[in-house]
């Protein structure tokens, strides 16, 4: 059930006058005195912003009315699409705690406020967010997954009096529901059974043109979705693309057919909202792979956005025309190391001098790409596959065939799922294609569990670095030949806003409310971040082009309705590098909610957040509908 927030009122908090003299210094009064200060205590309550909105928007937290001092537990609690309860046991939870102390105003604001234990430690603000992970014993390596987009992902957060460890519980002095949506407003999605492809097709609200993406994931879950719709929710076109595994498709990964990402290239760019005859991919792992060889033999391929890949397709062959065009690597346990609990990561030194040798020849060769085919090769410092050893070889062969169309990237102390930024960080999983028995065993099995690595805080930084990179490559590189068309004003994303109201949604109101929207110079970037790819979340190696500058843009759009009482608006200017923007929000409770912020070069998003109680807004006057 959602509950509407609202904001204390100091002077409300404040105990009412008592007059006292020679003959009223009863008992009786003095208790009633205190009856009456503990009425207008102010209570334990989480605030909570925004209460909705999309996957990759932060959210803050402050708790207020506690006593100075005071020792409170937050808890976390979510469900994945396929929770279940099986007797006292509920499959599919993922928990996390943050243990806090209360400042001198009886506040806890997770901006800036010190966890001292539970799930992590010291100044996160999204480290409840970050650490959600299943129970554990035989679920611990579950991963959470999304399967159905058009539902959001709920959160329950609660606290708790006292420091509460993973096991225990005690009742809530104030729980708020959160809910977060991958598809947007407007979103739509589309079921492919077209030829020999399968997926499903993310298109944005607006009209287009939009660039447009295959998006494709590892060997242990080809076929995801939510990114696509949160590709789709930020204005780009994307096709969620499976190669295995899913359907009709072949079930393993022995065969894999150029003509199926040709096909799917070519439905993707039939669409008719699709900038036309070029497109991206966004990829990770082998998905990262396959990617790099589409932008190698696929002409239509333009930009291609590399996650933690490797420089050669593992357990497959890739073919074209029915013959054999490059040959993955068979994986044995010998290129593993096992931990304590028996999860791999691939063996380091292997990797460097044989594996992945830069002149091997199961080594993509991604030097035979067009010189217009843009790489973006992104890799995380503590990834358990070695991808930065993947990224640098690709990257010598590039240089030394005078190619200067990449970009490389390491995310520092990040591990090897990078999601959208504020999903969890996920540092184990099970990977039912690598082998825990010796290549010498007469039969030779697969399957074990990988440990993926990185650091909770610096994998979040990761995560949301690398989703800004990702939309900038994207719709710097997949655009019009005639530029103005990106100019647009629908391009502009919709942002679910703080709102607990049950008034009409986006979508269906949609044509019922006035947007203003003014936007001078060409906007490329549909979010409030520095346009280059420089920050200290993310150390740049090698780049083969000079680096771009970032373009001078500004914006502003508002919706002002008095009929359906919708009254927010955003914008937002970027100068030399600098972002600066504002948005605002008519809360359902009266109060007018502000958010200031900046970016500046490495110093992340800053936001500042004002109320104004009881606002009226001043409603523009425009003709009545007929």
């Amino acid at each position: 059930m959602r509950q509407l927030l609202r904001h204390s009122n100091g002077a409300a908090h404040q105990s009412l006058p008592i007059t006292t003299n020679e003959a009223s210094k009863t008992s009786l009064p003095l208790m009633g005195a205190v009856k009456i200060q503990e009425r207008y205590r102010p209570q334990p309550q989480i605030e909570a912003y925004p209460r909705e909105g999309l996957f990759d928007v932060p959210t803050q937290v402050v708790a207020t009315g506690l006593q100075p001092g005071a020792s409170i537990t937050f808890k976390l609690t979510t469900y994945d699409n396929k929770g279940i309860k099986v007797r006292f046991l509920v499959i599919g939870e993922f928990t996390s705690l943050g243990h806090y102390e209360s400042d001198a105003n009886g506040q806890v604001d997770l901006r800036r406020a010190t966890s001292l234990g539970g799930s992590y430690t010291g100044v996160f603000p999204s480290g409840l967010l970050s650490t959600l992970e299943p129970p554990a014993g035989k679920h611990a390596y579950k991963r959470l997954t999304v399967t159905d987009t058009s539902k959001p992902t709920t959160y329950v957060l609660s606290m708790h009096e006292g420091l509460l460890g993973k096991d225990e519980d005690s009742p809530a002095m104030h729980e708020v529901q959160l809910e977060r949506h991958f598809r947007g407003p407007g979103v739509k999605r589309i079921e492919v059974h077209h030829g020999a492809v399968r997926g499903a097709l993310y298109v944005p609200a607006t009209p287009g043109p939009h660039p447009a993406v295959i998006d494709m994931f590892g060997a242990s879950a080809s076929f995801m979705e939510h990114r696509s719709a949160l590709l789709a929710s930020r204005g780009i076109l994307s096709l969620a693309l499976p190669y295995f595994g899913y359907k009709d498709l072949p079930k393993t990964l022995e065969r894999m057919d150029l003509e199926y990402f040709e096909e799917a290239v070519d439905y993707l760019l039939s669409s008719p909202t699709a900038v036309q005859n070029q497109c991206g991919v966004v990829a990770t792992c082998q998905g990262g792979s396959t990617a790099i060889a589409m932008g190698v033999w696929i002409e239509k391929v333009k930009a291609v956005f590399a996650i933690n890949a490797s420089a050669c397709l593992y357990e497959t062959v890739l073919y074209k025309g029915g013959q054999p065009l490059l040959s993955g690597y068979k994986l044995c346990s010998e290129d593993l190391d096992f931990d304590e609990h028996f999860r791999g990561r691939l063996n380091p030194e292997r990797v460097a001098h044989s594996l992945l040798n830069v002149d091997s020849d199961i080594i993509i060769p991604i030097e035979k790409a067009s010189s217009d085919t843009k790489f973006f090769l992104a890799a995380a410092e503590h990834c358990s596959l070695q991808a930065p050893v993947s990224m640098r070889n690709l990257a010598h062969r590039l240089q030394r065939a005078g190619k200067n169309n990449f970009y490389t990237k390491i995310y520092p102390k990040a591990g090897h799922i990078i999601e959208p930024p504020y999903g969890p960080h996920i540092y184990q999983n099970y990977q039912q294609y690598f082998p825990y028995k010796s290549s010498s065993h007469t039969v030779p099995k697969v399957g074990t569990y990988l440990s993926w690595g990185g650091e909770a805080r610096s994998h979040c930084h990761a995560q949301e670095q690398a989703w800004l990179d990702l939309q900038h490559f994207i719709t710097t590189h997949i655009r019009p030949h005639d530029d103005r068309a990106l100019c647009n004003p629908e391009h502009n994303r919709v942002t679910l806003l703080a709102s607990d109201t049950k008034r009409p949604t986006m979508a269906a109101r949609a044509s019922a409310v006035t947007v203003w929207l003014m936007v001078t110079g060409v906007l490329v970037s549909t979010i409030a971040v520095p346009q280059g790819y420089n920050s200290s979340r993310g150390r740049q190696l090698q780049q083969g082009t000079t680096e771009q500058q970032p373009m001078n843009y500004n914006f502003a759009w508002k919706v002002d309705d008095a009929e359906y009482q919708n009254y927010y608006g955003h914008q937002e200017a970027g100068n030399n590098g600098r972002v600066e923007g504002s948005y605002y929000v008519w809360l359902p409770d009266q109060r007018l909610m502000r958010v200031d912020y900046y970016v500046d070069g490495d110093s992340g998003f800053v936001p500042t957040i004002t109320y104004q109680d009881a606002y009226g807004p001043m409603w523009e006057q425009r003709p009545s509908r007929q």
